[in-house]
């Protein structure tokens, strides 16, 4: 990333990698390496500080791109080999690239899957497709047009730009969503609501970019055409690829070795998140129902333990995936800022005309639709009492409207940005694209990430403690819906055979009791909050998790309230009509006490 003689290029488009020898990278990497853990290490020291002083003012996320531009800011000015040194732009960007597509994505997204309850989000799927594609359209075209009738205040005076930009700027980052919402415990509808626009969105967001990008204006269809081909081929990707990763662990009986099963699982999104961009399809998307799929069927051949394990696995290293890219959007800024700074603030400018331009296009796609969405549930669920129709309230509007937020996606799509916006708007747009979407980014984590905390309060919209344990959005006694009986029909009649087959896939064995040990630890620690559930004689399994940091504590672990998925072994139990304690062994008492919200799967 350091480049040590300036003005010289090569044909790799890296310059200071290009005029370095092999002793001098060496050297250079070594230093660089040591600046980047010690970073880091400040990094998870910062965010327990954090955590413990109670500060919801500033978010993890914000903090960390502050350590990254320091980061940045220390590589800029540190010499190399007694010579004038600074970041090479080129060098950061592909960095940032790479490590975002063959790391941090694929395994944040499919964590994300792995820990999501399933029914929660088939329930909703239809509202959720709702605000990911439509909502995008009505984004990307908001923006677009005031972006190309307000030319004379940014100098983006052509279609095309105004388009592309209003496709990379309309992705709601799941990156930044996950980890603002996850650690607050957000009530379960207003969590899969956001929480599934994230995923859907960047899949609409980057197919419109992309094809824009590489092509002229040409034709609509060519482009709907595409999105489609993208959004439906990349979910029946991802499907095919988990039922053929959990053949293999069937049939190679891979719960026999635990450590290969977890490995094999671990590895197995990298594979598929390349592969799926390499077929022009989103890796987003391909991962998301990939691990969707590995989470609802692992449990069938792993024992409860090993399934423990992989969750934790999965959650920890999701974790340093978003830090380091935190960490690198701050040393994408340095570099951008260090090389093209000329004391023009048109950056800046343009950078809060796009944060007001983005409000406004959100709260235009997130009224309508949610009303619309309303009128569907009371016409789908008009026999129901109207508390348990999940109607979107307005304080759930303006949730998610606030929950918008814009990270690491926008600034890798921007960087992708072809050079045809130069030749079409004039030398230096590009730049000026890039410094704006770094500022914009930077404003939304600092402005609407700080205050979701806040504005959550201040609607009272459950949080946190407010939330019980394991809360879901249906009860045991509902009618399904047929967006559920539709997967219940599937998972019986095709899924189970194919999958778990008739005899199931785990042996008897005796499950260790270490990992259920930490569990009942994560789930003891909080004191007590006066209302009985702590320190009473109940067993810590069926204790309801009342203290704040009981609750953090199994999140931060595992990324899931139940990290074993004991509710899919049950289920596998029911269909196999096996009674022993074999399948689900540890998962006794997992579901005590877990509640329902006034809701019914028949919103579907």
């Amino acid at each position: 990333m350091l480049n040590v003689t300036a003005g010289h290029s090569c044909r790799s488009g890296l310059p200071g990698l290009c005029s370095a020898t092999p002793e001098e990278v060496m050297e250079g990497s070594i230093a660089v390496k040591v600046l980047l853990f010690f970073i880091l290490l400040l990094v998870l020291t910062s965010e327990h500080l954090l955590h413990s002083a109670k500060c919801n003012a500033l978010p993890e996320s914000f903090v960390t791109v502050v350590w990254g531009v320091v980061l940045g800011g220390l590589l800029w000015y540190s010499p190399w080999d007694d010579r004038p040194a600074k970041l090479d732009l080129d060098a950061v960007k592909f960095l940032f690239k790479t490590v975002l597509n063959l790391f941090a994505l694929p395994i944040i997204i499919f964590e994300s899957g792995w820990s999501l309850r399933l029914r929660d989000f088939i329930s909703q799927f239809t509202y959720i497709m709702l605000f990911a594609i439509l909502g995008t359209v009505i984004n990307v075209a908001v923006v677009a047009l005031l972006m190309y009738y307000t030319s004379e205040w940014h100098g983006v005076e052509h279609w095309r730009t105004s388009l592309a930009y209003a496709s990379l700027i309309s992705s709601v980052d799941p990156v930044a969503t996950l980890s603002v919402f996850g650690k607050l415990n957000v009530d379960p509808l207003l969590f899969i609501l956001v929480f599934g626009e994230s995923q859907i969105n960047d899949a609409v967001a980057i197919t419109l970019f992309r094809s824009i990008n590489a092509h002229p204006l040409d034709s609509i269809w060519t482009l709907v055409g595409t999105f489609f081909w993208v959004l439906l081929g990349s979910i029946f990707f991802g499907l095919v690829l988990a039922a053929l990763c959990i053949l293999v662990l069937r049939f190679a009986r891979l719960g026999r070795s635990p450590a290969q099963a977890i490995l094999l699982i671990f590895v197995s999104p990298f594979f598929v998140f390349s592969l799926a961009e390499a077929l022009t399809l989103s890796g987003i998307i391909t991962v998301l129902f990939f691990s969707i799929l590995m989470g609802e069927f692992s449990s069938a051949h792993l024992p409860a333990e090993d399934m423990t394990l992989c969750s934790f696995l999965l959650k920890q290293m999701s974790d340093i995936a978003q830090k380091s890219i935190f960490l690198l959007t701050g040393i994408v800024a340095v570099s951008v800022v260090g090389q093209h700074s000329t004391g023009d603030t048109s950056g800046a400018r343009f950078a809060l005309l796009m944060v007001g331009f983005c409000m406004v296009a959100r709260v235009i796609a997130v009224v309508p639709l949610s009303l619309l969405a309303n009128g569907i549930k009371s016409v789908v669920a008009r026999r129901l009492p109207k508390e348990r129709q999940l109607l979107i309230s307005w304080r759930y509007m303006l949730m998610i409207w606030h929950s918008g937020l814009r990270g690491v996606v926008s600034m890798s799509l921007v960087l992708e940005i072809g050079s045809w916006v130069d030749e079409t708007e004039g030398a230096g747009t590009k730049v000026e694209l890039i410094s704006g979407t770094l500022l914009l980014v930077v404003c939304f984590l600092l402005i609407f990430g700080s205050t979701i905390g806040l504005c959550l309060k201040c609607l009272g919209i459950p949080m946190g403690d407010a939330v019980p344990r394991g809360q879901t959005l249906y009860r045991v006694t509902d009618d399904h819906g047929c967006m559920w009986k539709t997967w219940e029909s599937s998972r019986h009649n095709v899924l189970m055979p194919l999958l778990v087959g008739t005899e199931g896939g785990l042996r008897e064995h005796s499950v260790g009791r270490l990992v259920d040990s930490i569990i009942r630890l994560s789930r003891t620690t909080a004191p007590s909050t006066g209302n009985g559930a702590e320190g009473s004689d109940d067993s810590p399994s069926d204790a309801a998790f009342t203290g704040s940091r009981s609750l953090f504590n199994v999140w931060a672990l595992f990324g899931t309230n139940d990290p074993r998925h004991c509710e899919a072994a049950e289920e596998f139990e029911e269909d196999i009509g096996d009674e022993s304690d074999a399948r689900s062994g540890g998962c006794e008492g997992n579901h005590a006490g877990v509640t329902s919200s006034s809701s019914s799967d028949e919103l579907d």
